[in-house]
């Protein structure tokens, strides 16, 4: 016989039925037999079952880091190893292997690797703006595990996401600041202070760094970039001090350039704020931060803007200065399209204006800043507006408004006129100045709106935005379009550094780049408003560096050419 006496007979509680009938039909039909015998008789008490370590993983898309889940295949009436497979992965997670061959009772592991692309389709497809803008996006994935008797499955939830708190960084010869609030106490509004201590550890790269401890005060900073998953801040120190070099003060702010991945569009344009006449333009250091005792990445130390002996060296105002030569100053403006509660906001021509300092400003300090810039205005606007006593001249110091105008049209920067942060101000009997700069995130091609992804074409010269019709009235003048053409050509050797400024200072801040695009995976990630998305912090150098000589190449061609047409136009040529 082929089989042993009971082979074919039936197992307890199967409702498989063998007769004799079917066993002399063996030989003609063994191929069915065959079949029979391999899904096992009764596979209706076959079952698979997977369980996992974890229903939720978390991801984060930076080319390095991994995480692991591991399963284990449990089963009922089946012996032989199951092939479990994943499916609904996104487009930028590798799995590693790409399927496991388990066998009942054992267990494997299954590794992720998120690439800097990771997530990218699935958040445009869900209508989102990238990880900048949401910090995460979870999809559904699932497990499958068939031994083709049986086959089971199981639900993971994949979260890929642009903040990896859990990082832990690798040392930079950077300073690191230190900030503990008191009782852990979260940061959580841009008009509210929290209490805590701060301290800066010296880096190597500078010998001449001290360390510092002390009392402050912190708080939230900013407007769109406070609504970033980065968040910039500031801090009020209780006494004045110098940190890093930079002369003493209390206020200080600390950047976080989250949507400027280079690091160094702010830096940049402070650091050509240093060529002009301009009074002043904020000292800053990079540093390593940490807050209440985790890493946050790579932050800007920043002097704030304000009146100060060591920072915009005009005359501080008190309650008593209102009225004779002290009631003319000093004063500091901001042109504003936001609304805080505590602004002191005005028109004057259609241009809202926030007096930031004297703030707050007593009935008669109000009433004088806002009657002189109304002057100011009418003079401009007269049909005698380039008559250097009947027009702008006695009002504006068109020294300074043409210096800040060179290094913002440079930067092409969107913030001088779509939003605010840019600042005037009036010494005691003095004139209008522009300046000090500020906020250059969404600078130098940062910026996918307005064409100002663009290294061509003028920004601030012509564009009809309420602010800039001032711009656009000074450049009517041909005495001031004259001048701006001849200071461009003093500042444009100076200008023409900038690229080598932004490589040299890139390299130096190659260890703490690596640390902070960890800590904030958005390499390779949309982040509002990018209008470049290099995929690596050197393609960011590299895009920022080049758009600045395309820049000053264009600018200079067309200063000149005006020049030109100007000395041509007067018989000079």
């Amino acid at each position: 016989m082929l089989f042993p006496p009971g082979a074919l007979a039936p197992r307890s509680g199967s409702s498989c039925r063998v007769s004799m009938r079917f066993f002399f039909a063996f030989f003609t039909f063994f191929p069915l037999f065959l079949v029979l015998a391999l899904t096992g008789c009764g596979s209706d008490t076959s079952t698979l079952a997977i369980t996992l370590s974890n229903s939720a993983l978390t991801v984060f898309p930076d080319n390095t880091s991994t995480k692991t889940l591991q399963l284990l295949i449990t089963a009922t009436g089946v012996k032989t190893p199951a092939t479990v497979t994943l499916s609904g992965v996104p487009s930028g997670v590798t799995i590693t292997p790409a399927k496991l061959t388990l066998s009942p009772g054992t267990s494997g592991t299954f590794t992720f690797l998120a690439a800097t692309t990771a997530g990218e389709a699935a958040i445009t497809a869900a209508g989102g703006a990238g990880l900048g803008s949401n910090p995460s996006v979870t999809l559904p994935v699932t497990i499958q595990a068939s031994n083709g008797v049986a086959q089971a499955s199981a639900n993971l939830s994949l979260t890929i996401s642009g903040t990896n708190a859990d990082f832990v960084p690798t040392s930079t010869d950077l300073p690191v600041l230190q900030i503990t609030t008191a009782g852990g106490a979260a940061i959580a509004a841009t008009d509210t202070y929290v209490t805590g201590t701060v301290s800066i550890t010296p880096g190597t790269a500078n010998t001449q760094d001290v360390a510092y401890s002390g009392t402050m005060e912190i708080k939230g900073h900013g407007h769109s970039t406070w609504a970033m998953p980065k968040k910039p801040y500031k801090i009020k120190l209780d006494s004045k001090s110098a940190l890093l070099g930079m002369p003493a003060q209390k206020n200080w702010v600390l950047l976080a350039n989250y949507d400027d991945k280079s690091l160094l569009r702010n830096a940049a344009a402070l650091y050509a704020g240093t060529f002009t006449k301009l009074a002043w333009s904020p000292h800053s250091r990079f540093v390593e931060l940490y807050l209440n005792g985790e890493y946050e990445g790579n932050y800007q130390l920043t002097e704030q803007v304000e009146i100060d002996k060591n920072r915009l060296n005009i005359t501080e105002m008190d309650d008593t200065d209102v009225s004779g030569e002290a009631v003319t100053g000093g004063y500091l403006l901001e042109f504003d399209t936001e609304d805080q509660p505590d602004d002191i906001l005005f028109p004057i021509s259609g241009v809202i204006f926030d007096l930031t300092d004297p703030d707050p400003a007593e009935p008669a300090q109000l009433n004088y800043i806002e009657n002189y810039l109304q002057q100011a205005s009418d003079a401009l606007y007269s049909e005698k507006f380039t008559d250097p006593v009947a027009g702008y001249a006695p009002y504006l110091n068109t020294t300074t408004f043409i210096d800040w105008y060179l290094v913002e049209e440079l930067f092409k920067n969107n913030d001088a006129i779509d939003y605010s942060s840019c600042y005037i101000y009036k010494d005691i009997n003095g004139k209008l100045n522009m300046g000090p700069l500020w906020d250059f995130d969404i600078a130098a091609g940062n910026v996918n709106y307005n064409g100002n992804d663009s290294p061509t074409g003028w920004w601030l010269r012509s564009n009809p935005a309420p602010f800039l019709q001032w711009t656009e009235r000074l450049f009517a003048d041909p005495a001031f379009a004259a001048a701006v053409a001849v200071r461009w050509n003093q500042l444009k050797p100076q200008f023409q550094t900038l690229p080598a400024w932004i490589n040299q200072n890139a390299a130096a801040l190659q260890q703490s780049q690596e640390n902070n695009f960890q800590r904030w995976p958005i390499l390779g990630q949309y982040v509002w408003p990018n209008s470049e998305v290099a995929g690596s912090y050197q393609g960011e150098v590299t895009f920022l560096s080049s758009w600045l000589t395309t820049r000053i190449a264009w600018l200079d061609g067309q200063f000149n050419a005006t020049t030109a047409a100007s000395e041509q136009k007067q018989g000079l040529r």
